[in-house]
């Protein structure tokens, strides 16, 4: 049983381990394209929404704020 306990372990340590090529960096094209899209949307959608962007830091919006004062 401890065999395999043993077994096991160095299985999943071997399994774990990172390797060489995942060191290469990432290749621009679409996922640059996407990114790009991506900020793009983030960004509009925080112009539209300024509640949730206050709510997440951004006080960049705080001027479009509803006014629900009477």
């Amino acid at each position: 049983m401890k065999l395999l306990i043993v077994a096991f372990l160095a299985c999943f340590a071997l399994a774990s381990c990172k390797s060489k090529t995942a060191d290469q960096p990432a290749e621009a094209g679409p996922n640059a394209e996407l990114a790009t899209l991506l900020e793009k949307y983030y960004e509009d959608y925080l112009e539209l929404f300024p509640l949730d962007a206050t709510a997440i830091g951004d006080k960049r919006y705080n001027d479009r704020l509803p006014i629900s004062f009477t």
